[in-house]
């Protein structure tokens, strides 16, 4: 974690760490695509369910992240399955400092965003807009917010964090939409497999409605599941 200063990020996405008594830059983090550099040298590489962490240039050990059904990163183990990292939380992203153990090891956390502790703030970065989880409440508006006027601009995931989820700060997500992808898969696999070519395709298309629901705020959850039901759906058939 980097130490209590002040944090500046250029244009280009460099952020920089700055001693409030000084003018000299101390520190400084670079994010290209997935490789994160500290002072300009190899600090962790992310890839789904972990990261590798380099000493010297070189990959020096693995980590892998087990996380709960709203991917939250709860633990971190290493390739040898010891326990490096157990994080709780509060509803809405607060990391419980009390029952948390070794919560500065690594800070990507809640939804599997990063952390920031610069300030004291504790938000996490989370693509369009900064979430800041004690409060809790985005730094901006949405993005989007002229799609739906009934929810604030400023409340996260529609005040509801245990059953939504918003990984790029723009849209929320249900996890009946997520769910609902995964089935329509295996039910299109299934029909094709036992030779339902209508019933296949009819997943097809149901799934395709769902991956909307779940990435546009107009598209209502569970349309996939209306639309085989409007069609007189019948797996097998």
């Amino acid at each position: 974690m980097r130490s209590p200063s002040a944090s500046l990020r250029s244009s280009s996405g460099r952020l920089t760490d700055k001693p409030a008594s000084s003018s000299s830059l101390t520190d400084s983090i670079d994010y290209i695509g997935n490789l994160i550099l500290k002072n300009g040298q190899p600090s962790m590489y992310l890839f789904d369910g972990g990261y590798a962490s380099f000493n010297n240039d070189t990959i020096n050990s693995w980590h892998y992240y087990i996380q709960d059904y709203l991917d939250n990163n709860r633990m971190v183990v290493n390739k040898n399955s010891t326990v490096e990292q157990v994080t709780h939380y509060y509803p809405y992203g607060g990391v419980i400092g009390d029952i948390s153990t070794n919560e500065s090891f690594q800070m990507y956390k809640f939804e599997g965003k990063e952390l920031d502790r610069t300030f004291g703030l504790d938000n996490y970065d989370i693509h369009a807009r900064q979430y800041f989880a004690m409060m809790p409440s985005w730094d901006r508006i949405d993005p989007l917010a002229e799609k739906d006027y009934g929810i604030s601009p400023y409340v996260y995931c529609h005040g509801n964090p245990v059953s939504h989820i918003d990984r790029n700060g723009k849209w929320v997500e249900t996890l009946w939409d997520v769910v609902n992808v995964g089935m329509d898969l295996k039910s299109a696999h299934d029909n094709f497999n036992s030779g339902n070519i209508g019933a296949g395709f009819l997943d097809v298309g149901a799934c395709v409605v769902d991956v909307l629901a779940t990435a546009l705020p107009l598209v209502p959850a569970g349309a996939g599941t209306a639309l085989k039901n409007s069609s007189n759906y019948k797996q097998g058939c």
